[in-house]
């Protein structure tokens, strides 16, 4: 998947021990924090370079995104046709949840596990910092989890990929697990903040 999109919440359809569900979990958006809308970029230290310059010059670490209401797109000409669409919950901890529609070619993702799972993937989200209208221009986030990462396979052994302790109201299935409930999903994001890498974006400006 582009960087454009895995940056955003680290959630790519190929399970992982990721939570995914077959339907929209999130509904009830009232109170939620908004994204200041504009480019977004995903910020790490390890990938040095100057926001004030135009998107195309920028190396493909920094993971440049458009988010408006609802919608994230790629801020780069080889990933403008990138969609994810997204809903946020009011009550802390904030959850996103995401759904990837279509990808760098303007096609719906086709994915096993997605079909199997379902197309909703979650992760938990922190504002660290607002601007004067309240809305947010930085935020930690991270993926909700299954359970806790499985035990290291020992020689001989196939890996596995998900938890071998499911949370309540997760269900395994293959190598990833579906949620039952906005409940399940909000006691995972909580549990996960221990298991999970916790990674940040922050606003740079109104238009690309």
């Amino acid at each position: 998947m582009r960087k454009a999109l895995t940056a955003v919440v680290v959630l790519i359809l190929a399970g992982c021990n990721d939570v995914h569900s077959v339907r929209p979990l999130v509904h009830d958006a009232d109170g939620a924090p908004a994204f200041r809308p504009g480019l977004w970029v995903g910020v790490d230290k390890a990938c040095p370079f100057d926001s004030a310059r135009p998107v195309d010059t920028w190396p493909s670490c920094a993971g440049a995104m458009v988010v408006a209401r609802g919608r994230i797109t790629g801020a780069t000409k080889s990933s403008l046709r990138d969609l994810m669409t997204y809903r946020l919950t009011g009550r802390l901890p904030t959850i996103i949840q995401t759904r990837v529609m279509q990808d760098h070619g303007g096609r719906a993702p086709s994915d096993r596990f997605a079909a199997k799972l379902g197309p909703y993937q979650y992760a938990g989200l922190t504002v660290l910092a607002p601007d004067a209208q309240g809305r947010m221009t930085q935020v930690a986030f991270w993926s909700a989890l299954c359970g806790p990462p499985p035990p290291q396979a020992k020689p001989g052994e196939s890996p596995r990929y998900v938890t071998d302790q499911p949370l309540p109201g997760m269900t395994v299935i293959g190598d990833a697990c579906t949620a039952r409930s906005l409940g399940a999903v909000r006691a995972a994001v909580i549990a996960s903040r221990d298991w999970s890498t916790v990674s940040e974006l922050r606003w740079v400006r109104d238009k690309p």
